[in-house]
């Protein structure tokens, strides 16, 4: 704890900083920073320091005297997550710890919280988020049953031809909280008005037709789509009708759930109203329909005008519909029109004079932009950096007579600019699809120049988990039809893992086929057949013969997830990815492939390897993807990014390449949407062509003084392409740049060079990205204490691991324990009958049907029925009804650390409050983990838990004070003695002080990546398994 003397002077700092910073500000800064009270709309250019302008108002809020704001009044609502995570670290410096009371989220993690502290009434239990493949069946099975004389019916071809286009309409349908009535509204407006607008009539004779003749054809195709849109929105309501015959729900579905509570129980909206009187919105030209009307609601008032502040730049939305986003905007400002502070900040600190002289004339050519709506608003950008100003750098704009040459030359000009003393992470290569950058970081890896990206991948299209699919398939082939899989098998024979040496195969290929009738298994099988041929890895070929063996019949007596991991470990897979230079990325490719079979294995909970192979077939053929982001990080590297990603960013040196017609324009293609009519989306015919020069300009602007800009006119297949149209618009004049022979054969033949790239990811550098924003908890503190090498596999890298089935049972008991309490509440104090808690266990246990064999799943619902039965029947009588159930505690610090925390049960006393943790299984081996610290002892993890929560609940004071007196196991089954038994922690003063130092002691450990020493127990499986496998644990 801070004395009074070090928290005067840790205000003083913060005070000291806001003053150096609020210094800096300009005019129009200072006036977003200081109007307090009221709308504002503050219009923030790229590079104008929207940012520190946000953090700067929300501490100025916290100083203000007249209202005497706190911090957990003040609702900061981002775009994303890495925005929230940004604005809260640039308040940190600002403010110190109350930063963590500042409530800074996306609008989804708003809902989502709200919808965890109300589950009693939106009822969301047992709901599932819906997979995409799940979502494909469900349309096909609609599209099945529509009759023949539907529009969206087709007897030939494609026969689901609209299953992605109905995916993507019912998305932003929800998204834009467009209802079907709205929309076939629209679509009547639409078609009216189409008589009267320019293109539909003739304007002069043609023909047969006179001047002022309707165009009848142009109005039929439009008529023949909407038609079309119409009979797709007919559909939406059985979309939703099987989502809730499937108890699933998706994304879009938690902000439409907070809009009908709110709307329909003003009880529900009124205390978030009361608590967050200040309100913020970052990048509000990306807020779609039901984000925006999520903000509506907050702030409707009719007593008082809203303190909502408002920040955003329409010509950096990247996204489509930006005549809806502008209305948006526009709405809000008409809203408050006559109290509605606008601000326009147009100083900007990033670019030269010339960068965004030529971005300016490049988005100018849109039409759907704010100043064509309010009246009176001009977004003239100015650099306002003394050395931008006098800059005398200009734009460069670079023709190449084909890809090839553009890629050599922007390797030799980074490769000098490096030599020259640029900083690599200075220079960005930004491109519209990640695919343009493929050929040049495969030269970079090749030449060793650092480099830092960041892309999407499909993992069904990788090696790793190709692999993995054919060992899956060869398995499944095999039970079900011995000798089968041969074609599986001898690729199975090639990888790595197994260490079988190339030569071997062949020879056992030549040996085979030497004999009459002798398949590849029965001969890897078989050490009789081994001995005859001259191999050098006849162990490692003997002892995968023996794990197919294995595994075949395993099969049939394992879960899937048992299966999996079985085959993880001892095909040697887990050895060679944990030894592998790329291992994180490997690691997190496996860990996403296991949690898909989890997840599957969730919602069906006999699957088998053959309904897994099954479904991975499915999904290849409708094209759908298991994404990862592969990041390979560089501190000090050149940054590959595609615009989209790079918004936010700035390099003083920017290359944009690949900027020709086909790139640009058109990726812009609409072939998976309906025709939307602009009645609906307020969106001009050229919505998606803005939309592409946003993102263009967007890419322009992330230059600091150096902007290279190019394209070439041939591709490599010797294709004449077109240069794109915003290329045209910059106004520069290109040069054409010839690369020499020497040059571009140095380039082609880096990369026809032989062997793999090696790809530049220093351990310690990716281990800080995974644990930058770590938050602290007690069963993290407890993992790490009892084993840090365990800790790193486990959170670390992440590495796969089996539901348990002793911990599943436990986690039923708990769930059907809180589900008594919650319907006692709702029963106004009164317990339901026995028969209530047995029912909720029996449906968790079903819930999670695949994480036990059969013969576990019939003993654990019998234990289970009859130890919630006894103990229901013992302690009826007893059980205290002031209660509070999943206490959450999020955005509080303990000595600096960031730590969250839940707590099941409180306990509401005349002398205190008491935390309650139901306990499954026997008291007796739980007593070491009861046990308080002694001096060369942690205690035990019970103990530390309450000791947690006691820590957690005084921190969040703020929010509610908690007089925690002690902590109580309740012990759901009886002792050896038959009795039940409850083990209570009592709250020592002294302990506490111990237990803040062992907080910041082991946060501070993880944080300086100490895992390379291990618990050593015999029963540790990641002791054992890096012993077994020689594994050397050392960071780079």
């Amino acid at each position: 704890m801070l004395t009074n003397t070090e928290h005067a002077e840790a205000l003083n700092n913060h005070e000291q900083q806001f003053n150096s910073i609020y210094a800096s500000l300009n005019v129009q800064q200072r006036i977003a920073v200081d109007t307090l009270q009221g709308p504002v709309l503050v219009v923030a250019g790229p590079g104008t320091g929207k940012t520190q302008i946000i953090a700067a108002r929300i501490c100025n809020l916290l100083r203000s005297s007249d209202d005497q704001v706190q911090p957990q009044h003040i609702l900061c609502l981002t775009y994303t997550d890495n925005g929230a995570v940004s604005m809260r670290k640039r308040l940190l410096q600002m403010i110190g710890p109350a930063a963590h009371q500042v409530k800074i989220c996306t609008f989804h993690s708003f809902c989502n919280d709200v919808i965890q502290s109300n589950l009693d009434y939106f009822e969301k239990h047992q709901l599932e988020l819906i997979s995409d493949l799940e979502r494909v069946d469900m349309m096909e099975h609609i599209i099945d049953n529509l009759p023949v004389t539907h529009p969206l019916k087709r007897l030939k071809g494609d026969l689901y031809y609209d299953v992605p286009l109905l995916n993507n309409l019912f998305n932003t349908m929800k998204s834009e909280n467009w209802m079907p009535d709205y929309i076939y509204q629209c679509i009547d407006e639409y078609l009216q008005s189409l008589p009267d607008r320019d293109g539909f009539r003739y304007k002069r004779a043609y023909k047969n037709f006179k001047a002022g003749d309707i165009k009848q054809n142009l109005i039929d195709q439009e008529v023949e789509k909407m038609d079309k849109l119409r009979a797709a929105v007919g559909i939406y309501p059985l979309y939703a009708r099987a989502m809730q015959d499937k108890h699933r729900y998706d994304y879009q579905d938690m902000i439409l759930w907070v809009i009908r509570a709110f709307k329909d129980e003003p009880r529900l909206l009124l205390p978030y109203k009361e608590l967050y009187r200040y309100i913020l919105v970052d990048e509000f030209q990306d807020t779609n329909g039901a984000q925006n009307e999520i903000l509506n609601l907050l702030t409707e008032d009719a007593d008082r005008l809203p303190n909502v502040f408002c920040v955003g730049d329409d010509d950096q939305s990247i996204y489509e519909f930006q005549g809806a986003r502008v209305k948006n905007i526009a709405d809000f400002a008409h809203k408050y029109a006559g109290t509605i502070s606008i601000v326009v900040l147009d100083a900007n600190y990033r670019s030269t004079q010339a960068i965004l002289d030529i971005s300016k004339r490049v988005i100018d050519h849109n039409q759907d932009r704010l100043i064509h709506v309010l009246i009176g608003l001009t977004k003239d950008i100015k650099a306002a950096r003394a050395e931008r100003i006098s800059s005398t750098v200009t734009p460069v704009l670079c023709e190449y007579m084909n890809t090839a040459q553009e890629e050599a030359d922007l390797c030799n000009r980074i490769e000098n600019l490096i030599q020259q003393g640029v900083k690599p992470s200075d220079i960005a290569v930004l491109y519209y699809k990640h695919a343009q950058a493929e050929n040049l970081i495969t030269y970079f890896n090749r030449k060793a120049i650092p480099y830092q990206v960041r892309k999407k991948i499909n993992i069904l299209h990788q090696p790793l988990t190709q692999q993995i699919m054919n060992i899956l398939t060869y398995i499944s082939k095999e039970f079900n039809k011995p000798y089968s899989g041969e074609e599986q098998l001898f690729r199975m024979l090639h990888y790595y893992f197994f260490h079988i040496h190339h030569h071997d195969v062949a020879s056992l290929g030549l040996y085979i086929k030497s004999k009459k009738d002798l398949s590849w298994r029965e001969t890897i099988s078989d050490r009789a057949h081994l001995q005859q041929i001259k191999l050098r890895s006849s162990d490692a070929i003997e002892q995968l013969g023996a794990c197919i063996n294995r595994w075949i019949t395993d099969s049939a007596n394992l879960t899937l997830q048992m299966l999996f991991e079985k085959i993880i470990y001892e095909s040697g897979l887990a050895a060679y990815l944990a030894a592998h230079t790329d291992r994180f990325h490997l690691m997190e490719e496996l860990n996403t492939f296991y949690d898909f079979i989890k997840v599957q294995n969730n919602k069906k909970p006999k699957l088998n390897i053959d309904d897994l192979v099954s479904m991975l077939e499915q999904m290849e053929q409708h094209k759908i993807t298991l994404d990862i982001n592969k990041t390979v990080y560089r501190e000090e590297g050149v940054v590959f990014s595609t615009c989209h990603s790079a918004k936010g960013s700035e390099y003083r040196h920017v290359f944009v390449i690949g900027c020709v017609k086909d790139k640009w324009e058109g990726s812009s293609g609409n072939n998976k949407n309906y025709s939307l009519p602009d009645t609906l989306t307020f969106s001009t015919t050229e919505n998606q062509l803005e939309s592409s020069r946003r993102l263009f300009y967007v890419a322009l602007t992330r230059a600091e003084e150096f902007l290279y800009i190019s394209y070439y006119r041939f591709t490599n297949e010797q294709k004449e392409v077109e240069r794109s149209l915003f290329v045209e618009e910059t106004g520069l004049n290109a040069e054409l740049i010839q690369v020499s022979n020497e040059n571009l054969l140095q380039y082609q033949l880096t990369l026809a060079s032989a062997g793999s790239a090696t790809i530049q990811l220093p351990n310690r550098d990716y281990l800080m990205l995974r644990i930058e924003n770590l938050v602290f908890s007690h069963s993290l503190m407890n993992e790490y204490l009892k084993c840090p090498l365990s800790f790193y596999f486990n959170k670390i890298l992440l590495m796969p691991s089996a539901k348990n089935d002793t911990l599943t049972f436990g986690n039923a008991i708990h769930k059907s324990m809180e589900l008594l309490f919650k319907k006692m509440l709702e029963q106004g104090g009164r317990f339901p009958e026995v028969e209530y808690v047995v029912e909720k266990f029996e449906w968790f246990m079903h819930k999670e049907r695949e994480s036990f064999t059969d013969i576990q799943f019939k003993n654990k619902m019998h234990l289970g029925r009859e130890v919630l039965t006894a103990y229901y029947n013992t302690h009826i009588s007893q059980w205290h009804k002031r209660v509070d159930l999943e206490y959450r505690i999020s955005g509080v610090q303990i000595e600096g650390v960031p730590c969250i925390g839940f707590a099941d049960k409180i306990e509401w006393h005349d002398q205190g409050a008491v935390v309650i943790d139901y306990k499954s299984g026997q008291v007796e081996k739980s007593t070491k983990e009861l046990n308080p610290p002694t001096v060369d002892d942690n205690g035990g993890s019970y103990w530390r838990q309450m000791y947690f929560y006691k820590l957690l609940l005084d921190a969040d004071s703020a929010r509610r004070r908690v007089n925690m007196t002690c902590g109580e196991f309740h012990f759901v089954e009886k002792n050896k003695q038959g009795r039940y038994e409850v083990k209570r922690i009592d709250i020592m003063p002294e302990y506490l002080s111990w237990m803040r130092h062992k907080i910041k002691e082991v946060y501070e450990k993880i944080q300086n990546l100490e895992f390379g020493h291990g618990c050593n127990e015999d029963e540790c499986r990641w002791c054992k398994f890096v012993k077994q496998n020689q594994i050397s644990f050392e960071m780079s």
